[in-house]
């Protein structure tokens, strides 16, 4: 079973978390907004308790990619999760250093943070993980209207 989410709300986000899908095994949910950012809504949603197959889960495009991360770490990589992506968003370094202090993350098979603002200290560091690392290419900040995006959002939204 396969669930696609092009945008996160919280309407949605209330709908996912009522369902009964013990069978899921991909989630993805594209630009999740700061501004929707509720962290005990997302964990309901990205929890090993909920989805007990989850093998992929795809959170890219996001806002608050820093924040994912911190949820899904202090929630638990679930154990049976063999693919996340994080990619397209706003993962920086201090995110990145949370999963490499994760030890399940060396669990995964793949690790998608394509598309980021990481170092190239940070992507050799990831790519010395015991999975696969997906970490090329990396964009650099820009500071438009007081807030952190990448440059590339530059291309994609306008």
């Amino acid at each position: 079973m396969c669930i696609l989410i092009i945008e996160l709300n919280y309407r949605i986000v209330q709908q996912i978390s009522k369902l009964e899908l013990s069978n899921l095994e991909y989630l993805e949910i594209w630009r999740i907004p700061l501004k929707h950012y509720n962290q005990q809504s997302i964990t309901s949603i990205i929890t090993d308790k909920s989805f007990p197959t989850l093998k992929y889960l795809g959170l890219p495009s996001s806002d608050c990619t820093n924040e994912l991360v911190k949820i899904i770490i202090s929630s638990g990589i679930p154990e049976q999760l063999k693919v996340l992506n994080l990619s397209m968003g706003t993962l920086t370094d201090e995110g990145a250093n949370l999963l490499l202090n994760s030890p399940l993350i060396n669990k995964l098979h793949t690790l998608n943070v394509s598309g980021n603002v990481l170092s190239t200290e940070m992507t050799q560091r990831l790519s010395k993980l015991n999975c696969r690392v997906i970490a090329e290419p990396q964009f650099e900040m820009n500071y438009r209207d007081s807030a952190l995006e990448p440059e590339y959002y530059d291309t994609l939204y306008e």
